[in-house]
């Protein structure tokens, strides 16, 4: 029985080993959730030593507590309140220098603090000698070294500061700053001594935070190089002091009151307008004293601190050429750089989709055999009735069979970014397409999720897990439907095969251009109207490169994994559920076959088909509505769709599949496995002309002219992506966003299509396509004027969305 419990909480910058320290705590005991109001994701674990239970809290990763970011605000208030007994800042001893700055932060809020060196392996390997006793000394709270990824390196001695460190210490520690700012800084404090304070709010770092937030909106960065770590930025006003502070830049927006600058509501009811006057009045004095503003000389006095600090305690022999650089001379050259980042995202896609593909079908022909053809011969052997088998096989069941399809394309893409990610190249990524997504509003590290999407959209969107704040996520996520889908090119192969045959490959080209256009145009539109603001830079840190550990990898792709099937995968089980239901109940309110002709769906598709004619649908090609429909359950649906639809109407007879043999379970499952050694090691040269042969017949009727073949694919490029992505976004946004993006997608598909075909068919009925063309300009203008008034309305406010 436990005597005690101690809270801890895990702090420290991106690629310190936060999280693997974390792992290594807590083991299985994790649990994963998101953050009260917010979808940034949090960890919770427990582990007991020495009959005490410790519950370990895995704090967003941060390089400061300035409150610019989601993940910022979230790690600053949850020191801030209290609720840790003690907090555990853990530093990449390979890269004392940059982590101190977050340390002094710690020091400042006067909170009970535990200082981990991790990556000690890495700091040896780069010739690094560090004081600990006198790194101790100087912060005034405990200091252990681990070595994350080896557990027995030092965690037994983490495990054991946790329960001996006074929980009542704080640091003595103060650090100094610029005497004419030093002297006005106490007088705030003094000021502040006099209100009724919180015991957990100390008066120094009220004031100073007081006299940062003043610039809440601020932006910085670090670039160049220092130590053994690198930071890199854009921008301009470099400094070239020594140590740290080389390279500290800035980019900020016009002042704002204090009162509504500061995001820190604890912060808000200490503020009067005679105060708010007072700071701004001492902001200009210290401007015009020091020449530089005041977050600045902040920053300097903490960047002092640290110089002074590591000539004490860190120790180098000569510094050499590593094999970090030697790597970074090549992944980061002007020249080099970009072709470099595209053969990694080569492997990631190589990875995702090749490796990932014959999983799927194993997948599909697995689950399909026991959830939803052995379920219903199991439920037809117990003579239940029809409605009953089409229900709980063929809809619950066929959910099932969808959503685990899913799985190895996420399973593989998160095991891709977990080893970009450990092995530091993520953050370098990141650098190289920094300068042109700021264009589109959003950092470098977006480029991920995009190229992510060429090969699905689902891990796409969960991919943008890694922007910082809500408003880029957002813009990502309304992009990454643009990027053409592995599910959306069968449907194209087909089209184009019938219709394109000697101008295929210019065609398809056109298309995977024509959507990445629409997503430049996405993201600009969004980010000068509703989306205002400069996009956010960030310290783009260059760490030294790690070789990923299994357990490791393994631990953070299954927890992002297990997120998905439990969230994401329930909204999409419901919708497939109902797409199932309605494509199997009869317009007499009968149980029918799997896409029965006279079905709901069906009937509902006859009665939107008018909805498509502007884009050259007639009402005799229902079938292609129909097969809209059926695309939101996957969009390889729609040539599954098409062919069951058209049967028929053909004479072959090869459309008209007859299965009269009697279901086994084993030989159903064996099968799925011989499907899975086909996929990796099978012939190409499987014979699918047949479908697409007996379909050329009545296409060719159906699409009257090449014109309605592409207006038909581009709204397949362009509208709402499948439930799966549906389900995402709802997981990753709300409920609200979900049908604004879907919203959004669908009638910018309608919009396009419909444009195309009008100009491309205009001279066959000029009257109709001129009206047709101008109301779909009219409405695109006046749905740009409508965003734009919506973002001057909603500008300055925050999290609005």
């Amino acid at each position: 029985m436990n005597n005690k419990e101690i809270k801890v909480a895990l702090t420290g910058n991106p690629n310190c080993g936060k999280t693997t320290i974390f792992n290594a705590l807590t083991g299985a005991q994790q649990t994963v959730g998101n953050w009260p109001g917010v979808t940034v994701e949090h960890k919770e674990g427990y582990f007991e030593y020495k009959d005490t239970k410790i519950t370990v809290i895995d704090l967003p990763g941060t390089y400061s507590f300035s409150a610019l970011s989601e993940d910022e605000q979230i790690a600053n208030n949850f020191v801030q309140s209290g609720q840790a007994d003690l907090i555990i800042n853990v530093l990449d001893a390979s890269n004392l220098e940059r982590h101190l700055y977050l340390t002094t932060q710690l020091i400042e809020m006067k909170v009970p603090m535990l200082v981990v060196l991790n990556m000690m392996d890495v700091a040896k390997t780069n010739s690094i000698k560090i004081d600990i006793e006198h790194l101790a000394k100087h912060l005034d709270c405990p200091v252990v070294t681990t070595i994350a990824n080896r557990r027995s390196d030092g965690l037994n001695s983490l495990k054991e500061a946790i329960i001996s460190t006074d929980k009542g210490h704080v640091s003595s520690t103060e650090i100094g700053y610029d005497t004419f700012f030093e002297t006005h800084l106490k007088h705030v404090t003094e000021e502040l001594l006099k209100k009724d304070l919180p015991a957990n709010i100390d008066p120094r770092w009220l004031a100073l935070k007081m006299f940062e937030d003043n610039y809440q909106y601020c932006r910085h960065q670090h670039c160049g190089r220092h130590g053994h770590g690198q930071h890199r930025g854009h921008g301009h006003g470099k400094h070239d002091g020594s140590g740290i502070r080389q390279g500290f830049m800035r980019h900020r927006k016009l002042r704002k009151r204090m009162h509504e600058a500061m995001q820190n509501e604890s912060l808000k009811f200490y503020l009067d307008e005679n105060f708010s006057a007072k700071l701004n009045e001492i902001n200009d004095k210290v401007r015009k004293h020091t020449r530089d503003e005041i977050d600045v000389v902040i920053a300097d006095g903490r960047y002092g601190f640290i110089r002074g600090l590591a000539k004490d305690v860190i120790h180098r022999s000569t510094l050499r050429r590593n094999v970090t650089e030697l790597i970074d001379n090549v992944v980061l050259n002007r020249f080099l750089g970009i072709p470099s980042f595209f053969i990694v995202l080569f492997l990631v896609f190589y990875m995702t989709i090749n490796v990932g593909t014959p999983f799927i079908d194993f997948f599909d022909s697995l689950m399909g055999a026991i959830f939803v053809d052995g379920f219903a011969s199991l439920l037809e052997s117990l003579h239940s009735p029809l409605w009953l088998i089409n229900i709980l096989a063929y809809s619950i069941g066929g959910g099932i069979q969808t959503v685990s399809t899913f799985i190895p394309p996420i399973f593989f893409i998160f095991v891709s970014l977990a080893i970009l990610e450990d092995s530091g190249y993520m953050s370098r990524a990141a650098f190289v397409m920094d300068r042109f997504l700021r264009f589109l509003g959003l950092p470098g590290k977006a480029f991920i999720p995009l190229m992510v999407g060429f090969g699905c959209t689902v891990p796409a969107i969960l991919a943008t897990r890694t922007l910082e704040n809500k408003r880029e996520r957002l813009i990502a996520i309304m992009m990454t439907p643009f990027m053409s889908c592995g599910a959306r090119f069968p449907v194209y192969a087909l089209f184009i095969s019938l219709f394109f045959a000697k101008s295929g490959s210019l065609v398809l080209f056109g298309i995977y251009l024509l959507g990445i256009f629409l997503a430049i145009v996405t993201g600009l539109l969004f980010k000068k109207t509703i989306f205002q603001g400069d996009t956010s830079t960030f310290v783009m840190e260059l760490p030294p490169y790690h070789i990923p550990t299994l357990r490791g990898v393994m631990t953070h792709t299954w927890f992002r994994l297990k997120s998905f099937i439990m969230k994401a995968g329930i909204m999409i089980l419901v919708l497939v559920i109902i797409l199932n239901v309605f494509g199997n109940i009869g317009l007499d309110g009968k149980f029918g076959e799997n896409s029965n002709s006279d079905s709901i769906l069906t009937g509902f598709g006859k009665l939107v088909t008018p909805i498509f004619h502007p884009m050259g649908i007639d009402s005799d090609n229902w079938e292609a509505s129909v097969g809209l429909i059926t695309g939101l359950f996957a969009k390889e649906a729609v040539i599954g769709t098409l062919s069951v639809l058209y049967k028929d109407q053909v004479a072959d007879e090869e459309l008209a599949v007859e299965d009269t043999e009697e279901f086994k379970l084993l030989p159903a499952i064996g099968s799925s496995f011989v499907v899975l050694w086909e996929g990796f090691f099978g012939s190409d040269d499987a014979e699918e002309e047949g479908e697409d042969n007996s379909l050329r017949p009545i296409m060719k009727r159906k699409f009257k002219s090449k014109a309605n073949v592409l207006a038909y694919l581009i709204f397949i490029l362009i509208y709402a992506p499948c439930v799966a992505a549906i389900g995402t976004i709802f997981n990753e946004t709300n409920g609200k966003w979900t049908w604004i993006i879907v919203g959004y997608l669908t009638g910018l598909a309608w919009i396009v299509s419909m444009l195309f075909y009008q100009f491309a068919t205009f001279f066959t009925h000029p009257g109709s396509s001129l009206l047709w063309i101008s109301s779909g300009l009219t409405v695109i203008i006046a749905f740009y004027l409508f965003l734009k008034h919506q973002g001057n309305r909603l500008q300055g406010k925050v999290n609005y969305w």
